[in-house]
């Protein structure tokens, strides 16, 4: 067994802390940019308004009828898919943090309103990005720690 004088201890503390900080953030710019990605591909369904009308609007809250999931938002001229930015990561209050929103003034018709459903885009994708965070952040201080 080999043993660490105080200051080697100290040196070697300070390289895994390093290498965890730089781990995570790395991690988290990963993540932000799937997330952003997967908006992306969220927000970009294929029917178009012409579609829609003659479905007799099935996205309306007096009659819902989606023909697909209400989280794939359809592009209708792209607005809200190109719309999606990501922010980040920056370290705040001792942990890194990022954002992905949009936009697009179109985005906030997204959450609903008297005569459209709410679109849960962002709920789908929490919920499909939320398992790859967790599994980037095992990685990331498993890598860390071997620093």
């Amino acid at each position: 067994m080999r043993y660490l004088t105080p200051d080697q201890f100290g040196a070697r503390m300070a390289a895994i802390a390093k290498a965890l900080k730089e781990n995570v953030r790395t991690g988290q710019a990963e993540i932000l940019t799937e997330t952003q990605q997967e908006f992306v591909k969220r927000s970009s369904g294929t029917l178009t308004s012409g579609v829609l009308r003659k479905m007799g609007h099935p996205y309306a809250t007096r009659s819902p009828q989606t023909p697909v999931d209400p989280s794939i938002v359809n592009d209708q001229g792209g607005g809200v898919r190109r719309g999606w930015r990501k922010a980040g990561p920056r370290f705040q209050n001792g942990a890194y943090r990022g954002s992905v929103t949009n936009s697009d003034p179109n985005a906030q018709f997204l959450l609903g309103t008297k005569r459209m459903v709410k679109r849960p885009i962002d709920t789908y994708v929490a919920g499909v990005m939320r398992p790859k965070f967790r599994n980037r952040m095992r990685a990331a201080l498993r890598e860390g720690l071997k620093a």
